[in-house]
């Protein structure tokens, strides 16, 4: 039950019509989030992994079927130890 209900945030991607390439999902990621929040990049290459403020999330390109366009669904990663 505790993975149906990952945390999680969309972003709008900018620029292109599709984020082809992994750096510009890094670089919506970077655009999206407020300058007082800590962003380290695990892996910019995909699946794109990142740490916000200490917990891991993986970003992944969808297309957005109700206006079109694109969005990156960022959803938080349970770390397991």
């Amino acid at each position: 039950m505790n993975n149906f209900f990952k945390r999680g945030f969309l972003v709008e991607a900018t620029g292109e019509v599709y984020p082809s390439s992994d750096q510009s999902v890094c670089q919506s990621i970077e655009e999206f989030i407020s300058p007082s929040q800590k962003l380290e990049f695990l892996s910019q290459k995909k699946p794109v992994t990142f740490y916000l403020d200490g917990i891991l999330y993986q970003a992944e390109v969808n297309e957005a079927q109700s206006r079109g366009g694109y969005f990156i669904n960022c959803t938080e990663v349970k770390e397991t130890k």
